[in-house]
């Protein structure tokens, strides 16, 4: 072997140029860790302050730090807690535990990865790492739960009682949940806890894998069993929080507890819990016995149990005692569902009131009810809002993107509008650079707003307020503060206050340019503070941008939902935020609602009408416009997942957004419900009285299509009140089909200003008509009053049972078969035209139904032409009649001159309307009937069959006319 040749080793250069090559990566590597950790140090830094001095510049410090508290302490109790259970119990497996001089653990030789975890100072610093790292999601999970937290310390009670347990429903809103919570967080830990020390005893040999089994020490198998005893006695909390949980069941006839629940899960429930009691106490016992098989015949029992007792026990009692006289089990509990569901949905104070139709309306009759004449729809928000954008954006970075319904008092008339909001596309920017986006283009301009009643000659709305800058048609309607910096699609950050001048408003080539002047974003005062904007947007331009300077504001959250959520993320909100005019300014108003899907027997909701989307005009076989030859969108309430799954709301607050300054108030108009009143126990400063709200927006409230929504979709079943009927099914209601363009779709509720035979005078309503189901005819109306005094008093019409009464779909088909209608509908649609026919509404006036349609036309492009009112149907009883004015198809049903139709005036005396109405004179009555004698005459020598008998309707409702203007005279 001495002349085996001998390889050289490294030189001690070479080993010392891999020493400096060693350390420089190891510095290298600490280096990159600590600028890593720097940078997620400066973001979360950076985001607690950016947000602290935005909560300050709005008023709400006591929101954020509350906020922020409590997600640090509930992380750091959870936290906290998981670090000495896991810690405890490692400590005790460590105590117990004898280091063996090696680790065998399939009595093999020891591998690498054997040997190296042979070494006991590495096993302690990972074992300590592990320990805190589930510490850390432990606390997180906790930290997820911070509102339940802060809701359960500060609940108020409901002052109402579940049926069953007689408990105030606040422990099944605020405690149950967190109790749940509490139950699970404690079971995840000890199985972790168990897992853990289950590894440990691994690695100190006290449980070892050989070929003859699984070899555990007395004192490791103790310590498990010690932990599946407490796992057990947390399956048995478990039992008795599910016995509650029975009164949210869905297993039964109705929502809640049936007869099966309480008389066999509930028993059967208890089993489990002292059956987990007894696994727990077998689980303890092996600690003094000597048999090793205890644990598994608790894991069998506790198996066997809950498939015999949980599963085939109350299985047994249904098909056996329930199903053969289902309802009289049942009857009891369904009418515990009914109770607590129109309890939920606030709809146990509804009003029900019989409503006789009366198909007697006359001339006279329209003129007494002129205000509502002068406010019935035939403009539709989809149409509309494409007519706005066609002859209103004015550039094409401006955008019309919803239209919203209002009422408005216009020298001295009661006036149902529309309007929409101008606001700036971000989208559409011509050049989109950073300047442009947040220091240039910084916000949308002004409105439209037109009458929901009329039309121009061409078809257009009539606008009431236009242009840039806004004309207004009335000093009711004056806007001194046009500027939207805050909207539902401002979702660009803005820099104000800088050097650089903002455009304002294009004028003829030209653009003019402003700067704000208010306080509605966060100062960047000092180089400190645009120093955390510029790692918060990571946006360096902040920090080296000459143009901003120390007097300049950032404006961030300006999109209305963002801006709500961040503040209270604890209120569901509705999706449609409106635009008001009140004293020159422009300011948001947007309902929020408390909800909660634990209010006990009450049925949930899941979602169960559409909300049309206004981008959609409606499809027709040929249409050739983008996008409208996709299926109609079946929505609730436009996405809105947060008001799904719920049995419980309130619309308890009204949020007041001013466009141009961001000024948000939350104002508590609910003073009664539960939940607002805990979260204003957690948030004092937060919410403010409805009284510190200024009249002129307290005239503009009204109640949210969203609610409505769901109340009427709750409503449609449980109206049945009686369980028998109930549970026969035997007056179940439906919302009515409508055609819109040439597909059929639900009638979504609608506004409307209106006056009925029971009420003392015109108020704006939240109506939707109701269906018997899988029928057409209508069945009755439902309606909110929108207007102080009554506002948010719900009312029930029904019609008699034994009479037809046309639904919306009917008077549809009589629509499309009328010969007359069909022929220009199908001449239009032939000439490079579509025919959209918008939203059938359903008017009561006095004691009878009116039903109008608009018809627009607009040219087939690729662009998509330009929407035009072209003609209104009116239907009233068996008569139909398709006119180019509402006025004319009014006339047209009632037999009177167009021009007679008086239209409103009114003035305010002493809080009071007076509304004066001019008539037709007898003579003129006299002279139009000899019109429509001569007429008939004429269409009689031509054989005219339609023409006549047209002729002598319209004669004959002049007589009347004539008749009843004669008998006023006596």
């Amino acid at each position: 072997m001495s002349g085996a040749r001998r390889i050289p080793g490294p030189s001690s250069t070479q080993r010392a140029r891999s020493d400096i090559l060693g350390r420089f990566r190891s510095l290298l590597f600490i280096a990159a860790a600590v600028v890593i950790g720097l940078w997620i140090l400066s973001g979360f830094w950076a985001n607690i302050f950016v947000e602290a001095l935005w909560f300050g510049q709005l008023g709400f410090d006591d929101v954020f730090w509350t906020t922020i508290g409590a997600k640090f302490f509930t992380g750091l109790v959870f936290g906290l807690v998981a670090v000495v259970g896991l810690g405890a119990n490692v400590y005790l497996a460590r105590y117990f535990s004898t280091r063996l001089t090696e680790l065998h653990l399939f009595n093999e030789e020891m591998s690498e990865l054997e040997q190296l975890f042979s070494n006991s100072r590495l096993i302690e610093v990972v074992t300590i790492i592990g320990i805190l790292v589930i510490a850390a999601i432990m606390g997180l999970i906790g930290l997820a739960n911070w509102d339940g937290m802060l809701r359960f310390f500060n609940q108020e009670a409901f002052g109402a009682t579940d049926p069953i347990f007689n408990l105030d429903i606040g422990f099944f809103v605020f405690s149950l949940p967190i109790w749940h919570f509490v139950r699970f967080w404690l079971l995840l830990l000890v199985v972790a806890s168990a897992i853990a020390v289950t590894l440990y005893y691994l690695y100190r040999g006290a449980v070892t894998i050989e070929e003859r089994g699984i070899q555990i020490r007395s004192y490791a198998r103790n310590h498990i069993c010690v932990l599946g005893a407490i796992v057990f006695l947390l399956m048995a909390w478990g039992y008795r929080l599910d016995m509650y949980r029975l009164l949210f069941s869905e297993s039964g006839f109705a929502f809640g507890a049936g007869y099966t629940d309480l008389h066999a899960r509930m028993n059967a429930l208890w089993i489990l819990l002292f059956v987990a009691i007894a696994c727990a106490g077998l689980f303890l016992m092996t600690l003094r016995s000597q048999r090793r098989n205890l644990p598994f015949i608790a894991i069998g029992g506790m198996i066997a149990s809950s498939l015999i007792v949980g599963s085939v026990y109350p299985g047994l009692i249904q098909y056996f005692v329930v199903a053969p006289n289902e309802y009289d089990r049942e009857a009891p509990y369904i009418q515990h569902s009914i109770d607590y569901t129109l309890k939920g949905y606030g709809l146990d104070s509804v009003d029900e009131v019989p409503f006789q139709i009366q198909e007697n309306l006359s001339a006279g009759d329209i003129q007494t009810n002129i205000t509502t004449i002068n406010n019935l729809k035939i403009q539709d928000k989809r149409p509309l809002r494409r007519t706005y954008q066609q002859l209103q954006e004015i550039r094409t970075y401006y955008d019309f993107s919803n239209v919203d319904e209002d009422r408005y008092i216009i020298d001295g008339e009661y006036r149902q509008v529309m309007l929409a909001a101008r606001e700036l596309s971000y989208a559409q920017l011509p050049s989109p650079t950073w300047q442009n986006r947040h220091l240039f283009y910084t916000h949308g301009y002004g409105l439209c707003l037109s009458p929901v009643n009329t039309a121009t000659p061409e078809g257009l709305p009539d606008l009431f307020v236009k242009d840039i800058p806004p004309v207004s048609v009335s000093d009711d309607l004056t806007i001194r503060r046009p500027e939207l910096y805050f909207g539902e699609n401002m979702d660009a950050y803005a820099v104000v206050k800088t050097t650089q001048e903002e455009f304002d408003y294009p004028e003829g080539d030209e653009n003019k340019f402003s700067r704000y002047q208010d306080d509605g974003g966060v100062e960047l005062s000092s180089y400190f503070r645009r120093l955390a904007f510029a790692r918060y947007f990571s946006e360096v331009n902040f920090v080296i941008s000459p143009l901003i300077t120390d007097e300049s504001q950032v404006m961030f959250y300006r999109q209305l939902q963002s801006r709500m959520e961040n503040i209270a993320p604890f209120l569901d909100y509705d999706h449609d935020p409106y635009l008001v005019i009140a004293d020159g300014k422009l300011y948001w108003m947007i309902d929020a609602y408390t909800t909660t899907g634990s209010y006990p027997y009450s049925q949930r909701f899941s979602g169960l009408l559409q909300m049309p989307d206004q981008g959609d005009l409606g499809t027709g076989p040929q249409s050739d416009i983008p996008g409208l030859n996709q299926p109609p969108q079946r929505r609730f309430v436009q996405n809105q997942p947060t008001l799904q799954n719920i049995n419980y709301i309130r619309n308890s607050v009204k949020v007041v957004i001013d466009a141009y300054s961001g000024e948000t108030d939350f104002y508590l108009v609910d003073e009664e419900d539960p939940m607002v009143l805990t979260y204003q126990k957690i948030f004092p400063t937060l919410f403010r009285p409805l009284s510190e709200m200024p009249q002129t927006l307290r005239d503009h409230i009204r109640y949210p299509r969203d609610l409505f929504a769901i109340q009427a979709a709750m409503y449609r079943i449980y109206h049945m009140r009686n369980p028998q009927v109930f549970y026969n099914k035997e007056d179940m209601w439906a919302v009515p089909q409508q055609v819109y363009a040439e597909q059929e779709q639900q009638v979504y509720p609608y506004y409307a200003v209106m006056k009925t035979a029971l009420m003392e005078k015109e108020e704006m309503l939240l109506l939707l008509p109701f269906t018997p189901a899988n029928k057409e005819n209508m069945i009755g109306w439902m309606a909110a009053h929108c207007d102080a005094p009554l506002y948010g008093r719900i009312k029930v019409y029904n019609f008699p049972k034994q009479e037809l009464v046309y639904g919306p779909m009917q008077i549809e088909a009589r629509i499309t078969q009328d010969a007359d209608i069909a022929k220009e509908l199908t001449l239009w649609n032939q000439e490079g035209s579509q025919v959209i026919r918008g939203d059938i509404i359903v008017v009561p006036i006095q004691e009878s139904l009116l039903y109008i349609e608009p018809l627009y036309l607009r040219q087939r492009s690729t662009r998509g032409g330009l929407p035009e009112l072209k003609r209104v149907i009116v239907a009233y009883g068996n008569r139909i009649a398709m006119r180019e004015t509402l006025d004319q198809a009014l006339a047209s049903i009632f037999a009177f001159d167009e021009g007679t139709l008086a239209r409103q005036t009114t003035t305010i005396v002493d809080g009071r309307e007076v509304i004066e109405t001019r008539r037709a004179t007898l003579n003129e009555l006299a002279e139009r009937a000899v019109s429509h004698f001569d007429d008939a005459q004429n269409y009689l020598q031509t054989g005219d069959w339609s023409g006549y008998g047209a002729s002598l309707q319209q004669l004959e409702n002049v007589l009347r006319r004539l008749s009843d203007e004669t008998g006023q005279l006596e």
